[in-house]
């Protein structure tokens, strides 16, 4: 049991690492027991998120999530007004989701962890993604009409070297995105996701590398029951 927990941590472990210092609203898909959430919510005040919704299908888990945040939430009782992130539970289905899901949990950011590792429910996470991708960026549209998206193309044209320059030029252009953290088991499931996703327009970004030079490398060992070269870190928007 400790080693499946410690696989299933050490995703969220990374992700929360890398995310803190540029995001600031996220709803994490598939959360399971909430670690991602959990480890977003608890960074320094100057860069905490100030909404974290965690959705997954299962009503039984979204039972345990709110449980896990109730004893979790790091920041809830002490944070002075304002500073406090605010943890929510919801239940979201891949396989249903629609517009108002995500425009009810007003999130800029889809997160997910070690959630790519079966075909068929790959169908549904990219098509969730990209619903949630189109919604977000018409909501966004709506409410700030000067989006200077030539700006974006020029830098997104050049993504040889994404660092954390990319993201921070995302947020700057009120551009929704995901973020996946993944273990590549088996080199074909990989290639079917990223298949997935270019079939359906959305563009890829692999930030793997920024993130290993960034520090994740140095995270201790026991949090990586993997070889830490088979997490990926991708970035995941619609094409401008």
């Amino acid at each position: 049991m400790d080693g499946w927990m410690e696989r299933i941590g050490s995703h969220g472990r990374a992700l929360a690492l890398r995310c803190n210092r540029h995001l600031r609203s996220h709803l994490t898909s598939a959360a399971g027991i909430g670690i991602t959430g959990v480890l977003l919510s608890s960074g320094p005040t100057h860069s905490r998120p100030s909404k974290i919704v965690m959705t997954d299908f299962h009503p039984d888990v979204v039972t345990n999530l709110k449980h896990n945040i109730y004893v979790n939430n790091p920041c809830a009782d002490d944070a002075p007004d304002n500073t406090a992130c605010v943890l929510e539970a919801a239940v979201l289905d891949w396989s249903a989701a629609v517009p108002e899901n995500f425009r009810l949990y007003g999130a800029s950011v889809m997160i997910a962890a070690d959630c790519t590792y079966c075909e068929d429910s790959n169908v549904h996470l990219v098509s969730a993604m990209q619903c949630f991708l189109t919604t977000m960026r018409e909501e966004i549209s709506q409410k700030a009409s000067n989006l200077r998206s030539s700006r974006v193309d020029s830098c997104c044209d050049d993504a040889s070297r994404p660092d954390s320059r990319y993201l921070q030029l995302l947020l700057a252009q009120q551009q929704p995105f995901a973020l996946v953290a993944c273990t590549v088991r088996h080199q074909d499931t990989f290639r079917h996701f990223i298949q997935l996703l270019v079939d359906r327009g959305l563009r890829v970004i692999d930030l793997t590398l920024w993130a290993r030079l960034e520090g994740l490398s140095a995270v201790p060992a026991y949090h990586y029951p993997e070889s830490i070269d088979s997490i990926k870190l991708l970035c995941i928007h619609l094409n401008f």
